[in-house]
């Protein structure tokens, strides 16, 4: 209670900012894969839980969570969604305390939390594009992972060894609760030797900790497929893979400077650049890496600010890697440019480092100049953000709208649906199969994609036309409902 009315104001100011900038999702619903944990193999209940099965699955929170939620919500898409909103501002929440604890500096760390929040490239695919499964997977892990991080800090601090306990502790729950967790690994054991450099830490303490997490991190990720892709090792993948260190700067690239401008100077170039603006990529690699430099000089003398800022910096590196190994290299920054998945830890450093740089070099004796310059700045990165983000935002809207409205539709025909039910849809509708397979037990063989050849596609079922649905988006044209299945119910989804 005491820190909610110490930081009664940046706390609304991170609420009021998430909800210019993520709002609409609650107006949303999940699409494509976003329906993944309602499928009936993920439906496991308690009594089938054990060590084993814990350790071993890469995804243990999600379906734990989905089993509950499922139970709770049901076919309330949208609650779903609020769910979703209400992680998301514990995380904001949690980043900036954490970050408040750690630097004494309520400025810095509500500007960081602003550039975390709004960062398009490496929030709109966990956030915005409607990938519940991306999101349930890898963003409630980050409220442990940020208090691990914390009490790292105050064990190297205080040298007290609870703190290394609960660090360790909070750091495995974020383990288990998903393996992405993982790719988090380069803080907790960078941190304790840039420490150890600075004389700050023992070497004996430094290896002890950093080991620690890293021998963990190996024995509950060694079964799984992310630590070890396509069935070969690290250096298996650096001998085969080409360009690799160009993937991994690119990244830096592309998370560490604002897109807004690669793409001005792209289009304004002569001749123009076409995208993914590979050529510019170097470049702007070696202005970001001139900026960074910068911002070390400037911190020379604060031992402590510039052990967590070099830390957050050469993480970004083997952070790079391990990202292009897990995905086999796929996505590629040197194919891919804007935002994506594996931008998504590297926008949580970036929060940090350019916020620790922004008050650094805007920090004045005349504090009211020095907090308009701040604030300017955060204005600008969250506006420039928002026409991105909301561009795609209305990209994925007819989608979302088709399905909501299916959606809507199939809860109000929920009573007549049973295990013999026919559904035929066209397959943006059907993405959603897993709630009324799992729901109304209606089988999966039970769903028919629409298309020119679903009459074929029945003609060897036995169904009963009155207890056949059938789903047309209007302006598809699909389906010649005057010739194709005339007994059965027609039901027309419309935008």
């Amino acid at each position: 209670m005491k820190f909610i009315k110490e930081n009664l104001l940046p706390m609304s100011i991170i609420i009021f900012v998430a909800l210019i900038t993520w709002h609409t999702i609650l107006l949303r619903v999940p699409t494509g894969e976003g329906y993944y944990y309602f499928s009936k193999p993920y439906n496991i209940g308690f009594k089938d839980l054990s060590i084993k099965s814990i350790l071993g699955s890469y995804d243990f929170f999600a379906i734990s969570i989905f089993y509950i939620l499922i139970r709770i919500f049901r076919d309330n898409i949208f609650y779903y969604m609020y769910f979703q909103f209400f992680v998301m501002i514990t995380v904001y929440i949690t980043f900036y305390f954490v970050l408040v604890k750690i630097f004494k500096d309520k400025i810095q760390s509500l500007l960081s939390t602003i550039f975390f929040i709004s960062n398009y490239v490496g929030q709109f695919t966990m956030i915005g594009e409607g990938d519940y499964q991306r999101f349930i997977q890898r963003v409630p892990n980050l409220i442990p992972i940020f208090l691990s991080i914390l009490f790292m800090v105050f064990y190297i601090r205080n040298k007290k060894l609870k703190y290394l306990i609960y660090s360790f502790l909070l750091y495995l729950t974020a383990l288990i609760m998903y393996h992405y967790t993982s790719f988090f690994i380069p803080l907790f054991v960078i941190l304790p030797l840039v420490y150890f450099i600075t004389n700050q830490l023992n070497i004996k303490k430094a290896v002890t900790s950093a080991g620690l997490f890293v021998i963990t991190t190996i024995l509950i990720t060694s079964t799984d497929p992310l630590s070890k892709p396509a069935g070969y090792s690290m250096l298996q993948f650096i001998q085969k893979t080409p360009r690799l260190i160009e993937m991994i700067l690119y990244q830096v690239s592309i998370s560490g400077f604002p897109i807004q401008f690669t793409v001005f100077i792209a289009k304004h170039h002569v001749p123009p650049f076409e995208t993914p603006y590979t050529f510019l990529l170097f470049p702007i690699f070696i202005l970001v890496t001139i900026f960074l430099f910068l911002g070390y000089l400037k911190l020379r003398k604060n031992k402590n600010t510039l052990a967590i800022y070099t830390t957050a910096v050469l993480s970004l590196f083997p952070i790079s890697f391990l990202t292009m190994y897990a995905y086999n290299a796929i996505p590629n920054p040197l194919i891919n440019f804007g935002e994506d998945r594996i931008y998504f830890i590297h926008s949580i450093l970036f929060a940090i480092i350019w916020g620790i740089i922004v008050k650094a070099f805007l920090k004045t004796k005349n504090s009211f100049k020095s907090l308009l310059a701040i604030s300017s700045i955060a204005f600008l990165f969250l506006f420039q953000n928002l026409s991105y983000i909301n561009k795609d935002l209305e990209n994925i809207a007819l989608q979302s709208n088709r399905t909501s409205n299916f959606l809507n539709t199939m809860k109000s025909i929920s009573g007549k649906l049973n295990k013999k039910t026919l559904i035929i849809a066209p397959w943006q509708l059907l993405v959603t199969e897993f709630i009324y397979e799992n729901l109304y037990n209606i089988p999966k063989k039970n769903f028919v994609t629409l298309d020119n050849t679903t009459q074929s596609k029945i003609m060897n079922i036995s169904y009963d036309p009155n207890n056949t649905f059938v789903f047309n988006l209007r302006e598809d044209k699909i389906l010649d409902e005057t010739q194709n299945f005339k007994n059965t119910k027609k039901l027309i989804i419309t935008n």
